[in-house]
C-alpha cells in the first residue's frame, strides 16, 4: 500500500510527490543547460517550460508535505536543480523562513548551487521577486545574496524597473569581494552605467574586468574587447588541473570565449593564434559565434579529433547551412564499433564525412555569416524564431549591440521570449 498522509482535506501520496520534486529538478536542469543546445528551439523550450511547472503544481498541492519532500531532496542532493524548487516554493509563498533555510544550504556550495537560486528568482512572478530583490541588493546584504540578486536583474528589465537600484548598482560595482563585482558588472548594462563600466575595466580581477567589457558590448560599447581577449588568456594559462575547479574555470571560459568570438573583428591575424590555444571543443564554440567562413578550413580540421567530430561537423553546418544528411555528407558506422567522447558528448549530432565536406564547393557571404545567410537583421530575427538554441543566443547578443542593451534572454520562459518577438516583428512592419 502506497504510503498516504490527510493534510487539509488533500490526500498527499508521497512516491508521487517525491517524483514530482525529482523531475522537477530533473527538468529544470534541462531548461537551463538549453542555451548551448544545438537541437532544442523555441518549440522544444515550450515543452521544456510545461515539464517542471507541472511538477512544480504538483509539489505545492501537496503543502507543507511537498515542502518538506523538496527539502529532504536538497539536503541529500545537493542540486542547483534541487535548489531551484526549494527556492520557487519559498518565493511563491513569500516565506521568508523557508527562504533563508534555501540560503543556508547555497552557502555551503554556492558554486554548485547558486545557478539554481538565480534561475528561481527569474521563474516567479515579478510581484513574488520585487521585494526579494529589494533586500538582496542592499550593500550591506550578505554577498550570496548580492550575487544572486544582481545576476537576476541582468536577465529581467521587470526587476531592474526600481530606480533606487541604478544607485545601489553603483555601490555594488565598488564592492570589496570580485564576485560581487562582477555580478554587478553584468547588471550594469540595464541601467546604462558605461562610465561605470569603463572603470570596471581596469578591475585587478579578471573575471570583473571581463563582465565590464562583455556589458559594454551589449549596449554598443567595445571598448573592453582587448581586456576581454586578455581575460581569456591569462584563464587559458591558470587553468586548474582537474575537479570542480576546472569544471568552474571551463564555464567561465566558455561564456567568455563565446562573447569574444561576437567583439572580435572578422579577418584579424590573431584568431588562428587563439583557435589552436583553446580546447578543441571552446574552440569550435569560438569559430560558431565568430560566425566567419574564412576558418572552415580549422573547423574541418577538428572532424578528426574523437573528441568533438559531431560537434566540428554540427559547426560547419550551422555556418554554412549545408545539411549534412541531406548532402550525403555524413558517414556510416557499425552497429558493434565502440563509441567515443563525440558520440557521448554531441549525441543526436550527424558524424560528418571529413573527406567529403573537404571536397564540397562552398560559396558564402561576407562574414559574419551563419546558415549560410549575412547576419543581418532579418536574419538575426529568423534565427531567434527558428533556430536552436545557442543559435538563438548569438542572434540575441548581436542584436543587443544595436538595441540599447536589451537582450532577449533565451533562457526564459517560452511564451515570454514568443510575446518579445512578436512585439518585435509588429514593429518591424509597423
Amino acid at each position: 500500500m502506497l504510503p498516504i498522509k490527510q493534510q487539509a482535506g488533500i490526500v498527499v501520496i508521497r512516491p508521487l510527490v517525491e517524483r514530482h520534486v525529482g523531475d522537477a529538478a530533473f527538468y529544470w536542469l534541462q531548461h537551463d543547460q538549453s542555451a548551448t543546445s544545438a537541437l532544442i528551439d523555441l518549440s522544444g523550450l515550450l515543452h521544456f517550460d510545461r515539464l517542471p511547472q507541472a511538477h512544480l503544481d504538483g509539489i505545492a498541492v501537496a503543502g507543507d508535505a511537498g515542502w518538506a519532500l523538496a527539502w529532504d531532496a536538497l539536503v541529500r542532493w545537493q542540486g542547483p536543480g534541487e535548489v531551484f524548487v526549494g527556492a520557487v516554493l519559498a518565493l511563491r509563498r513569500a516565506d521568508s523562513g523557508r527562504l533563508d533555510q534555501i540560503l543556508e544550504q547555497v552557502g555551503h556550495r554556492p558554486e554548485r548551487m547558486l545557478r539554481g537560486l538565480i534561475s528561481a528568482l527569474l521563474w516567479c512572478d515579478t510581484h513574488h521577486v520585487i521585494p526579494v530583490i529589494d533586500t538582496w541588493t542592499a550593500p550591506d546584504a550578505p554577498i550570496i545574496q548580492q550575487v544572486a540578486a544582481w545576476r537576476a536583474v541582468a536577465r529581467s528589465s521587470a526587476l531592474a524597473a526600481k530606480p533606487h537600484l541604478a544607485q545601489r548598482l553603483v555601490i555594488a560595482m565598488r564592492h570589496t569581494k570580485p564576485v560581487v563585482r562582477a555580478a554587478a558588472c553584468r547588471a550594469a548594462a540595464m541601467f546604462g552605467q558605461a562610465e561605470a563600466l569603463l572603470s570596471s575595466l581596469q578591475d585587478e580581477h579578471p573575471a570583473v574586468a571581463a563582465e565590464a567589457a562583455i556589458a559594454l558590448a551589449s549596449i554598443g560599447l567595445l571598448n573592453g574587447t582587448s581586456t576581454l581577449w586578455q581575460s581569456v588568456w591569462k584563464l587559458l594559462q591558470t587553468m586548474p588541473a582537474g575537479g570542480l575547479a576546472r569544471t568552474l574555470a571551463e564555464r567561465r571560459l566558455l561564456r567568455w570565449v563565446q562573447h569574444l568570438a561576437l567583439l572580435v573583428p572578422t579577418g584579424i591575424p590573431e584568431v588562428p593564434r587563439l583557435l589552436d590555444a583553446l580546447p578543441p571543443r571552446l574552440g569550435l564554440r569560438f569559430a560558431l559565434h565568430h560566425a566567419d567562413p574564412a576558418h572552415l578550413p580549422w573547423v574541418t580540421g577538428q572532424m578528426e579529433d574523437a573528441t568533438c567530430a559531431r560537434l566540428a561537423g554540427w559547426v560547419w553546418q550551422s555556418i554554412t547551412g549545408i545539411d549534412l544528411h541531406q548532402n550525403g555528407l555524413t558517414r556510416q558506422i557499425a552497429p558493434d564499433t565502440p563509441t567515443t567522447a563525440t558520440d557521448d558528448l554531441d549525441p543526436g549530432l550527424p558524424l560528418p564525412d571529413m573527406q567529403k565536406i573537404a571536397a564540397y564547393p562552398v560559396a558564402l557571404p561576407a562574414a559574419p555569416a551563419l546558415l549560410g545567410k549575412p547576419l543581418d537583421r532579418a536574419q538575426q530575427m529568423a534565427l531567434l524564431a527558428h533556430a536552436p538554441q545557442v543559435l538563438r543566443w548569438n542572434a540575441a547578443r548581436r542584436m543587443a549591440s544595436g538595441n540599447g542593451g536589451s537582450v532577449m534572454n533565451i533562457r526564459a520562459c517560452a511564451r515570454t521570449q514568443r510575446a518579445w518577438l512578436d512585439s518585435m516583428s509588429t514593429e518591424a512592419t509597423a
